[in-house]
């Protein structure tokens, strides 16, 4: 089994909700990044999310193991809550600019 959530979870498509623990308690405290933080992860959802189980806006595993590479420049590790929240202000402020 991986940080990721394992090849069970790759197959379903659920590995990005399990790779990133203790996010909840971190926006539950910290209320101020939770837009950010969801307008984000709706720009990485899958495209026809809604026809594919799980049936939530996920992104592909794959897709998913490429932009936390890209994002904290490592592999196979889970990612903290403050990266997320880091990576999610990034792309929010990119998108913002243009």
């Amino acid at each position: 089994m991986t940080p990721l959530g394992g090849n069970d979870a790759r197959s379903r498509g659920v590995a990005p909700l399990r790779s990133v623990p203790g996010l909840a308690s971190y926006l539950w405290s910290h209320p101020q990044w939770v837009p950010s933080v969801i307008r984000a992860a709706w720009r990485l959802r899958q495209a026809d999310w809604w026809r594919r189980r799980p049936w939530l806006p996920v992104p592909d595993p794959a897709y998913w193991e490429f932009r936390v590479h890209t994002a904290v420049g490592r592999d196979g590790q889970a990612l903290t809550p403050q990266e997320v929240v880091a990576a999610a202000r990034w792309s929010n402020h990119q998108r913002a600019s243009r």
